[in-house]
C-alpha cells in the first residue's frame, strides 16, 4: 500500500477545475436533442431560463435517473418550469451517449455536466457547486438531491410556487438530514 497516494486521495483541499475536460450538455423542455458546450460557456436558455426550480444531483446510473425523472414527471404540473442539473462521468463514452439519449426523451430542461470521474465520491460536493453555477440564475428554488430521491405529492410544483416571495430576502434553506443544523459555506 502506498501511503503517499492514499493521503493525496483523501486531501480535502484538492480543487477541481471544471474548465478542464468538462462538457456541458443543454436541452430545453421543447427540444429533442442536447447541444454541446464548454463548462464556462454562458447559454441563455440554461443560465437565464425562467424556471421555478433547479434540481441538482450527481449520478452514475442511467436506470436510477430515468426512474426519478419519471417520478418527477408523473407528479409535476408544469415540466417546462423544472430544470435538472446533473453531473455524470465521461470515462465511458457508451454510458455518456446512452445517458444523453435517455434524458432527451423527457420534456424537462437539462444541464448535464460530463467530466472524468477523478477521485470519485470524495469530490462530488465540489460538483454540486459547479452544477449550481451552471444552473439558471433565474430559478426561484434550488434543490440538491441524491439520485434516489423523488417527490410523491401530486402537483408539488404548484404548491412550491406559492412560496415565491414569502420572505423579503427570498432565501430559504430546507435541510432534512441529520446534519440540518450544520452551517455550510456553499451548497
Amino acid at each position: 500500500m502506498n501511503l503517499i497516494n492514499k493521503k493525496e486521495d483523501l486531501n480535502l483541499n484538492h480543487v477541481i477545475d471544471p474548465s478542464k475536460d468538462c462538457i456541458k450538455y443543454i436541452k430545453s423542455s421543447n427540444e429533442k436533442e442536447f447541444t454541446r458546450h464548454s463548462y464556462s460557456d454562458s447559454v441563455v436558455r440554461a443560465n437565464f431560463g425562467d424556471f421555478l426550480i433547479s434540481i441538482i444531483f450527481n449520478t452514475n446510473s442511467i436506470e436510477k435517473t430515468i426512474f426519478i425523472v419519471n417520478k418527477f414527471l408523473e407528479k409535476t404540473a408544469s415540466p417546462e418550469k423544472i430544470q435538472f442539473c446533473i453531473k455524470i462521468d465521461n470515462d465511458d463514452a457508451i454510458f455518456e451517449n446512452n445517458f444523453l439519449k435517455e434524458m432527451s426523451k423527457f420534456e424537462f430542461n437539462f444541464v448535464i455536466l460530463s467530466s472524468p470521474k477523478g477521485r470519485g465520491f470524495i469530490d462530488l460536493w465540489q460538483w454540486i457547486n459547479f452544477l449550481f453555477y451552471a444552473s439558471s440564475k433565474h430559478s426561484k428554488f434550488i434543490m440538491n438531491i441524491s439520485d434516489e430521491m423523488y417527490v410523491e405529492e401530486e402537483d408539488w410544483d404548484n404548491n412550491l410556487e406559492s412560496y415565491k416571495n414569502l420572505e423579503d430576502d427570498n432565501i430559504y434553506r430546507l435541510r432534512t438530514s441529520v446534519y440540518r443544523n450544520r452551517n455550510y459555506h456553499d451548497l
